[in-house]
């Protein structure tokens, strides 16, 4: 990694690296102050590239004094874990291929990007609501000591699945959590489904096994702290996001934005938060569980 600003706070070094896009400037939905947050690009081939910005491409993290003097003194409990967040879908504003292998060496061709729903209700598309639970959840886990890797901070990202794949395994998180909405042509259908990788593909049991644990306390958590219903946790194989990783990597399915009802609770910030609560409760469950 060419360049990489690290922010020291009571010992504790808060990287953020960012794949589409170098920055990004706060959206009232996501809670942000403005800051730019990120500033390291990816190039497809799984090449790393600095972009540039006001302040050089270098990123800048307001720190919070609050924060600071819990820091002091104590470890926290997710310092040591590297997390890459993805953020489903994004705008794509340049040419790239239509198809690709669902998995190494398969024949089989899936789409290389697709196009999220959108809310019934609010007609706030599903990338801006990954978007800003997505940036919630880095400022919550990086207050936890976690260190952050982001796929997209912006709206736009310009790689197929294979190659925001290839970008977290070079990346060297741990985990990868991938944000989504659902959607469904019947509008009375809710709740929240957790989606883990299968073995058709993937024969790393170790790797398969880290997930299932990723995504069984995730859910509890996230759903305890909701109340959502639950559509339970599936494995899937046929997902190009999930064959292709070679770290352990989870998605959650938020809710169903063609519920008129859901899409406004996830599209209220108090909703939000409570997600991203049971996220990071998930998450330090998963921690203590590698420990």
């Amino acid at each position: 990694m060419r360049r990489m600003l690290r922010i020291m706070a009571a010992g504790v070094a808060l990287i953020l690296l960012s794949a589409c896009g170098g920055q990004y400037q706060g959206a009232s939905e996501a809670g942000h102050n403005g800051k730019t947050v990120s500033a390291s690009g990816y190039k497809a081939g799984g090449e790393f590239r600095n972009t540039s910005g006001s302040d050089g491409g270098l990123a800048e993290l307001a720190s919070n004094a609050g924060i600071k003097k819990a820091q002091q003194g104590k470890k926290l409990q997710l310092e040591g874990l590297n997390i890459c967040i993805d953020p489903g879908h994004g705008k794509v504003t340049k040419k790239i291929k239509k198809t690709e292998p669902v998995a190494p060496g398969s024949t089989v061709m899936k789409a290389a990007t697709a196009v999220g729903t959108s809310g019934a209700a609010t007609k706030i598309t599903e990338e801006s609501l990954n978007l800003a639970v997505s940036l919630k959840l880095k400022k919550a886990l990086s207050e936890k000591g976690a260190k952050l890797i982001m796929v997209r901070e912006t709206d736009v990202c310009n790689m197929t699945n294979v190659e925001r794949t290839e970008f977290w395994n070079k990346s060297g998180a741990d985990l990868t959590i991938r944000i989504h909405a659902n959607g469904s042509d019947n509008s009375k259908v809710s709740g929240m489904l957790m989606l883990i990788p299968g073995n058709k593909y993937i024969k790393d049991k170790a790797m398969l096994e880290k997930s299932a644990k990723a995504g069984q306390y995730i859910m509890e958590a996230v759903l305890g702290k909701t109340k959502a219903r639950s559509q339970g946790i599936v494995k899937s194989s046929d997902m190009t996001g999930f064959n292709w990783s070679k770290i352990p990597v989870v998605l959650l399915e938020m809710g169903f934005m063609t519920n008129p009802e859901e899409d406004r609770l996830l599209n209220t910030p108090d909703y939000q938060d409570k997600i991203v609560a049971g996220i990071v409760e998930g998450i330090e469950r998963y921690s203590s569980y590698l420990n």
